[in-house]
């Protein structure tokens, strides 16, 4: 796929317009992220429960996050920058699971935008 580089092109071109609707939908939202050169956002939460039943909440509506604990922030969650449909439904679903997560999304230590 590297030597294609039409699909290479469109790859980057779909990241960037994912990263910047997603970074709009945050802000929109009041949630804190870290800002992000690759493929995916780390959202910091106030505490590891918080993260992990976000985690698992997304999980339910069908959309895979990862959990950060494992690589020693236990408190954030990776969300991966997808298609534009799949931005749309990460957004849709995290509008409903947010409130409901114990103290919500708030900024931890870490540097953050929002």
């Amino acid at each position: 796929a590297l030597d294609d580089d039409e699909f290479l092109a469109r790859t980057i071109a779909t990241n960037r317009a994912g990263k910047a609707y997603l970074a709009k939908s945050f802000e929109g939202m009041g949630i804190p992220y870290v800002e992000t050169a690759a493929n995916f956002f780390c959202l910091p939460f106030a505490t590891e429960a918080d993260a992990k039943q976000f985690t698992e909440e997304m999980e339910r509506h069908g959309i895979i996050t990862r959990w950060l604990g494992g690589f020693g922030l236990p408190d954030c969650v990776r969300i991966s920058i997808g298609t534009p449909e799949e931005n749309e439904r990460a957004i849709s679903a995290m509008k409903e699971i947010l409130p409901t997560i114990g103290s919500g999304a708030e900024t931890a230590p870490l540097q953050v935008h929002g």
